[in-house]
């Protein structure tokens, strides 16, 4: 009775302060143990949460400040989910579903016209503990985030603008399909920047930082234990596809505009290279097991480009090859194959 009369205080209060500001608010309750509270400070704002057909702990919080804002979630068939939003402006909108057990999302959105739009699913249960996790960040304005984690134990962070540094017109797109996958990306600046990570497998990690610049990237992970990393300050695009196990690509793109293109097919490949400046194009292809392209670390990584309308087309086609490039300067023209 006294969670009853709690909850019915909860969408009295709502419903009282949507009539007041013009907002609108909407909860369905179904299960056990669960708590939504949600507080509107501005008008035309709507939310919307549902909680169906499971029990323990489920709890979704939502704030809204400002005018016409929106925020969705749906939690469902499962035990201790929890929600947060936190939406800090105008237009911004918010989509979440959550499905079975265990999945925890954090949304915070700090400007106008930001969109979060999540759909995640966890099918390991950890007893009192989250084994998937999405947190999405937005400060700034006109920000997309897109998130589709159907798995076990995947988690996701993205990042678009922060407190030194807002962001606008950023786009993070994230797909993740298999168990313990890692994805994050972050962009600051406002340069439109559009990111997609694809994963499919298992304990693969993908992360882009980029700042500045509309830069560009791809990341596509099938397999196992497969590990990209991507550094763009600038208007760059790259692109990095691992399909195999125990995969390593590592690559920065600093000033000026370039591209860059990793594929690796087999096991335990690396390519670690650094490119700057205008209109460099530098393209890997690993088709094999053990082959390495530049040396690993932060020291004569290798595969370096510096200076502009650079081009280095590299394939190895078997395994065990090795290759280490230095082009220095404009208009030099490298094609390596090891077969």
């Amino acid at each position: 009775m006294k969670k009853l009369t709690t909850l019915l205080f909860i969408l009295v209060f709502a419903s009282s302060m949507a009539f007041a500001q013009n907002n609108s608010a909407s909860v369905t309750q179904k299960v056990d143990d669960s708590e939504s509270i949600i507080n509107q400070n501005g008008s035309s704002n709507s939310a919307d949460t549902y909680q169906i057909l499971g029990n323990g702990n489920m709890l979704i919080n939502i704030d809204q400040q400002s005018n016409e804002n929106i925020a969705n979630v749906t939690q469902q068939y499962g035990q201790y989910h929890e929600a947060q939003i936190d939406q800090s402006g105008s237009k911004n909108e918010a989509y979440l579903t959550q499905d079975n057990t265990s999945t925890l999302t954090d949304i915070s959105q700090d400007g106008n016209k930001n969109l979060a739009d999540v759909y995640q699913r966890n099918y390991d249960f950890a007893f009192e503990d989250y084994s998937s996790k999405v947190d999405i960040g937005q400060i700034g304005d006109n920000n997309a985030a897109w998130v589709e984690s159907d798995g076990d134990r995947n988690n996701v962070s993205i990042t678009q603008g922060g407190s030194n540094m807002s962001s606008d017109g950023q786009y993070a797109d994230v797909t993740q399909a298999g168990s313990d996958n890692e994805s994050t990306i972050e962009q600051l600046g406002r340069g439109g920047a559009s990111h997609t990570q694809i994963q499919d497998g298992s304990d693969n990690d993908a992360v882009v930082k980029s700042s500045w610049g509309s830069s560009s990237g791809l990341q596509e992970q099938y397999g196992s234990d497969n590990e990209s990393k991507i550094v763009q300050n600038g208007s760059h695009s790259a692109t990095t596809i691992q399909d195999g196990m125990n995969n390593y690509s590592w690559l920065r793109q600093g000033s000026g505009g370039s591209t860059a293109m990793f594929e690796q097919y087999g096991d335990e490949n690396q390519v670690n290279a650094d490119q700057s400046g205008e209109g460099n194009m530098m393209t890997v292809e690993q088709d094999g097991s053990n082959n390495t392209a530049g040396t690993q670390g932060f020291s004569n990584r290798g595969l370096f480009q510096y200076g502009d309308n650079n081009s280095l087309q590299l394939s190895q086609l078997s395994d065990g090859n090795s290759a280490y490039v230095n082009q220095n300067g404009n208009m030099n023209q490298a094609n390596i194959t090891q077969n």
